[in-house]
């Protein structure tokens, strides 16, 4: 079987995926869209892949494409008889779209939800248990929150995270790494670090529990690798992270926002956000660590795969 991947190489999650498919399946040959870095050798890097796609996809016998909106692709491919499969990044799928792939892969039950169509698969997204290396944590005195580079409309929480740690009371410090600068005030407790790792592993090295709160994200990568390095989550009482995190915040409110299409935004207010840390300063997590590990192991590259490659050839048996 030959397979097409279009992805990106950038140090946001989307890259990690792309890094990871490429080392864990035989990939043909590979488009990186609008990025970053320049890792892969073999990539085709463009701005434009519409000059480029017929190209691309001609001998094909499967095209993957993470995340990306790309209804020429889908169209192109359909008249080749290529199979196509869209990892859904379910906050900009519209609710037409065109023409659709052979396959929608869905890595969340929300994303799953949310797409209308019957041609749909549910497997999560993988996580790497063996560049993350597992630490037992037992008291939780150092949390971690990464911001990224803030996610569309706040979506990490980042500020409401940091506003949260005026209002700490037991004696515990925030690590808040971030690609991009903040124009915040940052409190005593809070350790403010603006850097981009390169391998997105080493992220996971300090830290007890991870402070995560999600404004509407269907997936979250960071989420899964914090938990396969052992720590326990802080996040958002919602879809699909209410499903396998521990620790969890009510939203302080909701709305929907066009943007594209419809998103479901929910708000976390900072003080809700200091309560619960306080509360799992208190605690012994070692179970809740134990437990982090052993859902990461559970959605690994190890343990999903073989959903993966039949996922591949179900989509090609169906052209």
């Amino acid at each position: 079987m030959k397979i097409g991947l279009i992805g990106k190489d950038n140090h946001k999650g989307l890259g990690v995926l792309t890094e990871e498919y490429m080392r864990h399946f035989d990939i043909d040959r590979l488009m990186c869209v609008r990025s970053d870095r320049r890792q892969f050798r073999q990539a085709l890097y463009v701005d434009d892949p519409d000059r480029h796609i017929e190209k691309f996809v001609e001998g094909l016998d499967l095209l993957i494409v993470l995340e990306l909106y790309y209804p020429l692709a889908f169209k192109l491919c359909r008249k080749k008889s290529i199979a196509t499969i869209l990892k859904v990044n379910f906050e900009f799928l519209p609710s037409s779209v065109g023409y659709s792939p052979t396959l929608f892969h869905c890595s969340s039950s929300l994303n799953f939800d949310k797409v209308r169509e019957n041609n749909k698969v549910l497997i999560p997204d993988p996580v790497n248990t063996n560049l993350i290396k597992f630490k037992q944590r037992k008291k939780a005195k150092t949390f971690l929150h990464n911001a990224g580079t803030l996610g569309l409309m706040g979506a990490n929480c980042t500020k409401e995270v940091i506003e949260a740690f005026h209002y700490v009371e037991s004696d515990s410090k925030l690590i808040v790494n971030s690609q991009k600068k903040l124009n915040l005030d940052i409190p005593k407790n809070v350790e403010f670090r603006h850097k981009i790792v390169e391998n997105y592993w080493e992220l996971w090295a300090e830290g007890d529990v991870f402070v995560l709160p999600q404004k509407f994200r269907a997936t979250s990568l960071p989420i899964q690798e914090a938990m396969a390095s052992g720590m326990p989550v802080i996040t958002t009482n919602r879809q699909p992270f209410n499903e396998f995190c521990q620790f969890l915040v009510e939203p302080s409110g909701h709305k929907q926002v066009q943007d594209y299409c419809v998103i479901d935004l929910y708000d976390v207010d900072p003080k809700d956000i200091a309560k619960k840390v306080d509360e799992v300063a208190k605690m012994d997590i070692v179970e809740h660590s134990k437990q982090s590990r052993e859902y990461a192991e559970s959605i690994s590259w190890e343990a999903l795969t073989p959903q993966y490659l039949k996922m591949f050839k179900k989509a090609v048996d169906m052209m």
